[in-house]
């Protein structure tokens, strides 16, 4: 197959798609969740030249520099690439010293994408009571303000 009926075959999207795929998740990048703005792009997540199909299902909303990273990586590849970051960074000099003066802390995490995440928070709090629902609500604040230890110490 040749690149012109590839592009040929890829439709394009429609206003209303791209805004519904926008609010989708809350007008943040379905990646990494940062605010998008007017122009954005929409990324196929399961990439079109490897059989992705241009379907609601398979389209993220996404930052420009989210879509120009993952290109037309798989999922998983782009994860990788992104947790690789900090090794890229380590063989830029002003990097080195910016670590040096204090100016920039590493820390080792999961990749979790925005869209994984918001999917993950709906499935929770879908299936669980209103008691659970509330207790899950609290431990999640103190997870977020990094005082798991005290949830786990007082509750568990």
């Amino acid at each position: 197959m040749d690149i012109n009926s590839i592009t040929m075959s890829r439709k394009s999207i429609s206003k209303k798609l791209r805004q519904k795929l926008k609010e989708k998740h809350n007008s943040k990048c379905g990646y990494c969740g940062t605010p998008l703005k007017d122009k954005f792009h929409v990324d196929h997540i399961e990439p079109f030249f490897n059989g992705g199909k241009c379907k609601e299902d398979n389209l993220m909303a996404t930052c420009v520099s989210c879509n120009l990273q993952k290109g037309g990586r798989p999922l998983e590849h782009f994860r990788e690439l992104i947790s690789d970051k900090l090794n890229q960074l380590k063989l830029v000099a002003n990097y080195e010293i910016a670590k040096r003066y204090g100016m920039i802390k590493e820390i080792k995490k999961e990749i979790v994408f925005e869209f994984e995440r918001i999917e993950k928070w709906k499935l929770n709090h879908l299936n669980l009571s209103r008691t659970q629902e509330k207790t899950e609500c609290v431990r999640r604040y103190f997870m977020e303000k990094k005082l798991l230890n005290y949830w786990l110490v007082h509750h568990v």
